[in-house]
């Protein structure tokens, strides 16, 4: 049997520099391109299909535990920074988020343990596979 587990690798690239992410607990992609059924009058089950084009968000909560801060998100939402995020799975997945900018001023949280961890919350304007 096999096991369902994969990692994936994430990257940065902004005026911050580029570099592979090594703070994130966890992100999360949605995306927003989508497939729908195109009715009309007197045709049943749907006339067609249309696809929708989009990008979709991203969400992550990210460490604050390196001096200085591997990536500054306050600062990427006040300059309105648009940035490339690609993430890698080890099965050889790649994919690029293109034109990603924070949504807002990140929002943050501390466990019992003193660890900080910003939440950031994300758009993309389009997205690719590369391998």
């Amino acid at each position: 049997m096999s096991e369902f587990v994969s990692k994936v690798k994430a990257r940065i690239r902004c005026s911050q520099g580029n570099f592979q992410l090594t703070c994130q607990k966890d992100i999360d992609a949605k995306h927003d391109a989508k497939i729908e059924i195109v009715t009309a009058l007197g045709v049943e089950g749907g006339a067609g299909t249309r696809s929708q084009t989009g990008g979709g968000s991203l969400s992550g909560s990210f460490y604050r535990e390196e001096k200085p801060l591997q990536i500054d998100w306050r600062r990427l939402y006040t300059t309105k920074e648009k940035f490339t995020m690609t993430f890698e799975d080890e099965n050889g997945i790649t994919q690029q988020y293109l034109f990603v900018q924070v949504t807002n001023w990140p929002n943050w949280k501390a466990d019992n343990d003193g660890n900080v961890m910003d939440t950031v919350d994300m758009v993309f304007r389009r997205v690719k596979r590369i391998s």
